[in-house]
């Protein structure tokens, strides 16, 4: 097994690459309704999103 395997979004654990750092701030600071990336966590959702 190849535990070297390159990885879509990431460097390396705890670093990501340049790719999705724009791809992050431009959703972000996006004024559209419909987010491509990530979901906004509430009190409402938190439950939900874990499970």
């Amino acid at each position: 097994m190849d535990n070297h395997q390159k990885v879509q979004w990431y460097w390396e654990p705890s670093h990501y690459n340049a790719s999705l750092g724009e791809l992050m701030l431009t959703d972000m600071f996006s004024p559209q309704q419909q987010k491509q990336f990530g979901r906004k966590l509430n009190i409402e959702n938190i439950d939900r999103i874990l499970s």
